[in-house]
């Protein structure tokens, strides 16, 4: 069984097939013949500085954003804001910034915007998704004409993925603050209008530090809650790219002459609440994780666009994609019931299971689990809110059992941190192992492979003991295109949904 290591979100909104005002096929309407027409599946939250908001905070961020770094076509990571960088040591990276750098609001930004971001990053109370790698810094050490050294408190293989993260961009000082938007960046296109329920206007922003490499004049992102409105709007020509394909539409597109562009990714899994009674005995939450039939996930969900996943996420062939960290679980209702009745729960349990009515996979794979769990004796309510009530009841605790997602965006195993050592909403609540924590921090920071794999290996065994979450399956996740495009390329992996970095290198035919 092949195991890939990806990343994972959601999105929101109405459905129907709505474009904004002025919004249109060609120019003939005024539009700019380099206005991209872009169909996402929900609306874009408020941004928050530094917090994960899902797959449409990440991909107005995309839009919107830059850090230091970011990724190219073809996945590689290059600098962004930074003009040029150089790794001096295992712990010690000189960056250069052009000069004349500005926010879209005009303000001028310096190496001081980029301490200031980092410092706000690093403070989990401000709920940065990414406070534990920042707080890792323990100097910016400015020079003359734009240089700066950055200082770690350990070594990072992680640390140059850190810097592209599209959640943690450099922000002038007015967004960080937890009360405070964050839609004003330095990034490739700036906000111009929105129009709640319906989309958001945005326009080159010629102060980026490449706008002479991107050839759109703007971007119309036009919302559809709906997959199959967001396709049918393809395929009517309103829109001209699409995030979220449908599973069920990769064929229909295809043979309609559009592109789509897939990458095997995000994952699902059954995410336990440690201060919820029973799920505070691991042999509770290792029967569930017997008790889940994958496959009927992958087939029926997912149109077999997906692949179930037994135990850690982990890269194809790496020196971890082996049985012992992929293979933890099988599906054994037998064995879940002799678990159960070893935990003295033989005659099963009731208990609430969390998911989201807004996105038909989320919803059709809780109920998948339920009748999985209702097999095994374990009786469940399903909670089925919209995506930002189930995100906010994560984040809070307010859940049970809740399907729960593999998000991340780097592919070091340290990835892991975010979901035993953060205030994400990927983190199951109450859950806390100093042990795991520090083995992940130990393999992030050795300088040798040895010592990488020994602790890497060591938090595999200690993820298998105490099964915080069961992990399903890894999606396919797709962007679709018209034959107008050119130049978009969806990014593979844990950054998937970092593809709107792609945006900036689309040119219309």
């Amino acid at each position: 069984m092949r195991r890939r290591l990806w990343h994972t979100a959601l999105a929101a909104s109405l459905t129907g097939t709505v474009l904004l005002a002025g919004c249109g096929s060609g120019g003939g309407d005024g539009q700019s013949e380099q206005t991209l027409r872009f169909g996402i599946s929900g609306e874009v939250p408020v941004l928050k500085a530094g917090q994960e908001q899902g797959n449409l905070g990440a991909t107005a961020n995309s839009l919107l954003h830059r850090g230091l770094m970011t990724y190219d076509s073809e996945a590689q990571l290059v600098p962004a804001l930074a003009e040029s960088y150089e790794q001096i040591s295992p712990t010690e990276y000189s960056f250069v910034l052009p000069e004349g750098l500005t926010f879209h609001d005009g303000t001028e930004l310096t190496v001081d915007s980029v301490r200031s971001s980092w410092e706000y990053f690093a403070d989990p109370e401000n709920g940065s998704a990414q406070a534990e790698a920042y707080a890792n810094i323990e100097a910016v050490e400015a020079g003359e004409a734009g240089e700066f050294t950055v200082v770690l408190k350990e070594a990072s293989s992680a640390f140059l993925q850190t810097l592209a993260d599209v959640s943690t961009p450099i922000l002038p000082e007015a967004a960080l603050d937890p009360e405070a938007e964050s839609d004003v960046g330095a990034g490739p296109f700036s906000v111009v209008d929105q129009q709640s329920g319906v989309g958001m206007t945005l326009e080159k922003f010629d102060g980026y530090a490449h706008a002479q490499e991107v050839a759109l004049d703007g971007v119309e992102l036009v919302y559809y809650a709906d997959g199959a409105s967001r396709v049918n709007a393809l395929q009517g020509g309103d829109v001209d790219l699409i995030d979220y394909v449908p599973w069920e539409s990769f064929d229909q597109l295809e043979q309609a002459g559009f592109t789509v562009d897939g990458k095997a990714g995000p994952g699902l899994d059954v995410q336990f609440n440690f201060e919820a009674e029973p799920l505070n005995d691991p042999l509770v939450r290792e029967a569930i994780a017997y008790a889940i039939d994958r496959e009927k996930v992958v087939e029926n969900v997912f149109s077999g666009y997906a692949e179930p996943v037994f135990g850690q996420i982990v890269e194809e062939g790496g020196e971890f994609d082996t049985p012992a960290v992929t293979e933890m679980y099988d599906y054994d209702p037998e064995r879940a019931k002799e678990l159960l009745a070893e935990a003295g729960h033989e005659d099963g349990f009731d208990i609430s299971l969390l998911g989201t009515s807004q996105y038909a996979f989320v919803q059709d794979t809780a109920i998948s689990v339920q009748q999985d769990l209702e097999a095994v004796g374990i009786r469940t309510e399903l909670e089925l809110p919209d995506w930002p009530t189930m995100m906010d009841n994560m984040l809070t605790g307010e859940y049970e059992l809740g399907i729960g997602t593999i998000s991340a965006t780097i592919s070091d195993p340290s990835y892991l941190l975010r979901f035993v050592d953060s205030p994400a909403y990927v983190h199951p609540w109450g859950y806390e192992n100093a042990e795991l924590t520090q083995l992940l921090k130990d393999g992030r920071a050795a300088e040798t492979d040895e010592a990488r794999i020994e602790s890497y290996q060591r938090a595999f065994e200690l993820l298998r003991e105490d099964t915080p979450y069961a992990v399903m399956m890894q999606r396919q996740q797709a962007y679709a295109y018209s034959e107008k495009v050119s130049g978009f390329s969806t990014l593979p992996g844990l950054i998937v949904f970092g593809s709107g970095v792609s945006v900036a290198h689309i040119s219309l035919s």
